[in-house]
C-alpha cells in the first residue's frame, strides 16, 4: 500500500519537500526594483552623486527643436556609465547586457534598456569635461563607499 502525504492531491510526492517555482505566475502588483536593492549600494551612491552634477553642457548637445526620437536622460546615461566604469567595464555591449540583467543597473536606468550603439554614441565627443567629471565622481564614490 502506498502512503499518500497529506495535503497533496492524488498523492503526488514529487517536490514534497520543495517550494514550487512558479515562473509563469504573474505578480498582482508591479515589482518595485528599489525594494530589491539594499541601502548603501553603489547604484544609490552614484545616483546621489550625479544628481549633484551640473549637466546643462551635456543637455545642450541635444536638439532643442523637438525633432527626432526622444533621447535618454543625460543624468541616467552618466550614472549608467559611471556605474560601469567603477566596476572596471568599458564595453558598451557588456553595459547593455547589464541593463537587462542586473537589478542595480535597472534601478539606475529606471527599467529602461539603452542599446550598445546609444551607449557608445553617448560617450563620444563633444561631451564637455567627461573624463574629469567621471574621475572626480568615481573617486568621490570610492571614498564614500569603501
Amino acid at each position: 500500500m502506498h502512503h499518500r502525504p497529506p495535503g497533496l492531491p492524488g498523492g503526488d510526492t514529487r517536490g514534497y519537500h520543495f517550494v514550487p517555482g512558479e515562473r509563469e505566475q504573474l505578480s498582482l502588483l508591479p515589482p518595485a526594483l528599489q525594494d530589491w536593492l539594499p541601502e548603501g549600494d553603489l547604484a544609490w551612491l552614484l545616483l546621489d552623486a550625479v544628481a549633484q552634477m551640473h549637466l546643462p553642457a551635456i543637455e545642450r548637445t541635444y536638439r532643442a527643436d523637438g525633432w527626432g526620437p526622444a533621447a535618454y536622460a543625460p543624468a541616467m546615461m552618466v550614472t549608467l556609465l559611471l556605474s560601469a566604469y567603477c566596476l572596471g567595464a568599458r564595453s558598451s555591449r557588456w553595459i547593455e547586457r547589464r541593463c537587462q540583467r542586473e537589478v542595480a543597473v535597472r534601478v539606475i536606468t529606471a527599467n529602461q534598456s539603452p542599446d550598445h550603439t546609444t551607449i557608445a554614441r553617448f560617450r563620444q565627443p563633444p561631451r564637455p569635461n567627461w573624463p574629469q567629471s567621471s574621475r572626480r565622481c568615481c573617486g568621490s564614490v570610492r571614498r564614500r563607499a569603501w
